[in-house]
């Protein structure tokens, strides 16, 4: 595919590198403000899904934007084009956090800059979206970026902060963090980003705005450790944590404690760790470190829970794990940093069979990922669920709490009085009742 130089169109040529699901609606979301861009990525399945015009992920709206731009103003490329004069250069490949050896693992960041090395100029910015650890910008980045032969290289990090499912939307509405290297990198930023976004916000160093991203996700992270801590001790008192929950909240202005829930997510599961990783020996460091082993220590203590209540009943048939992507609302198919994922894990360690459901996900999908046995997504049916006795919703996708799903529910306890339903997010709370014994949710699975 030829490409042309549009050099000569100055502020225009944007240069996207990762097209994951944070590069790929920003590099769609400039081309919708008029931006040129040139869209970088070595995965080779997701480059034949946008040569077909598709995103690989779900997001509403993308792939009709996709048609619209794709070889007029978007081009993707499996390497960096040297005819072209790049006035933003944007880094959003992965930052995978090993937790075994404690380190963010920057060697995809390592490999992108050095791909940019021919293209930067003095006029060039570069703006890194990739998740960091603080200091990671000027101590990595900066310092690579000068051995390129640029006299002052100029760079920004302003986070992304949307979420799946929303992010064309966000990308508008959501205000956008600057931190600069200096003022000439914060002036250019804040032009590039005025016309992307409502608003912008400068903060006052590329640490302030490292911090920003990882403090946003930590906070949602830890009040979510908050709600399955006092779901919990309800629990060790012989109380339904949920119910507790909501009445505590019901009426009273200084009390909005979440239900508890599972924290999953390509983001979540890791940013915590990400925060605190080059902190010294603060008390905050062991505070936020307890919060994350609170939330990941749920999906043991469930996984736990449904391998003895399946023992206890002699059960003998495969457990179905319905809704394998991290979330359900806005939806999603993801199934990164999934909770499902961990809870199937333990439940094969155990010697037990799970089979596989996601509405958002065919069984292809899912047999390709985790090479197990998988139903489509239209196949959540009373016929085709006979087969299983103990049913795991583990997200909560808003098609369980369709009319539909309670019919097939109550149809299977009809036929099979010995059936198990876990409900993460308590979907069909509203025939509980009715099934009785049948049923339990978070907050009641330890009672």
């Amino acid at each position: 595919m030829a490409i042309q130089n549009n050099s000569s169109e100055k502020g225009k040529n944007v240069l996207v590198i990762g097209l994951g699901y944070v590069g790929l609606t920003f590099a769609i979301h400039c081309c919708d403000k008029e931006y040129n861009v040139y869209g970088i990525e070595i995965n080779e399945t997701i480059l034949s899904s946008l040569n077909t015009n598709k995103a690989h992920f779900l997001e509403p709206g993308i792939d009709d934007l996709i048609s619209k731009y794709k070889d007029k103003s978007f081009f993707c490329l499996s390497s960096v084009p040297e005819n072209i004069e790049f006035d933003y250069i944007i880094i959003s490949v992965g930052t995978p956090y090993d937790k075994k050896n404690s380190y963010v693992d920057l060697k995809s960041m390592e490999a992108a800059l050095s791909s940019t090395s021919n293209v930067i100029s003095d006029r060039t910015l570069v703006v890194l979206r990739s998740t960091v650890s603080v200091s990671t910008s000027r101590n990595f980045v900066y310092e690579k970026l000068k051995t390129f032969g640029v006299t002052q290289p100029k760079l920004a990090f302003c986070p992304e902060r949307t979420v799946e499912g929303k992010a064309l939307i966000e990308l508008n509405t959501l205000p956008q963090i600057i931190g600069a290297l200096d003022d000439s990198s914060m002036e250019m930023a804040e032009k590039f980003f005025l016309n992307l976004s409502d608003s912008i916000i400068k903060v006052a160093s590329l640490e302030a705005a490292e911090l920003v991203k990882l403090l946003n996700n930590t906070y949602r992270d830890s009040v979510f450790a908050i709600a399955n801590s006092f779901n919990n001790i309800a629990q060790a008192f012989g109380i339904d944590g949920n119910e507790l929950i909501q009445k505590s909240n019901l009426d009273y202005p200084r009390s909005s404690i979440p239900s508890p829930g599972f924290v999953a997510g390509p983001c979540l599961e890791k940013d915590a760790y990400i925060l605190i990783d080059n902190l010294k020996d603060l008390d905050s460091k062991n505070l936020i470190s307890s919060m994350r082993k609170m939330n990941e220590n749920l999906e043991l203590r469930i996984a736990k829970t449904i391998c003895s209540l399946y023992k206890k009943r002699n059960c003998n048939k495969p457990i179905l794990l319905s809704g394998m992507a991290f979330k359900g609302v806005p939806a999603t198919n993801d199934l990164r940093g999934s909770s499902s994922n961990n809870i199937l894990e333990y439940l094969i360690a155990q010697g037990l069979e799970g089979h596989l459901h996601d509405f958002e996900n065919p069984a292809s999908i899912l047999k390709e990922f985790y090479n197990t046995h998988s139903i489509d997504s239209d196949d959540f049916q009373s016929d085709k669920l006979l087969d299983y006795e103990f049913i795991l919703l583990l997200n909560n996708h808003p098609k369980y709490k369709e009319k539909d799903s309670y019919e097939i529910i109550l149809n299977l306890k009809k036929s099979n009085p010995n059936i198990f339903i876990f409900d993460a997010w308590d979907s069909i709370g509203g025939i509980s009742a009715e099934l009785n014994g049948s049923y339990k949710n978070l907050g009641n699975i330890f009672l």
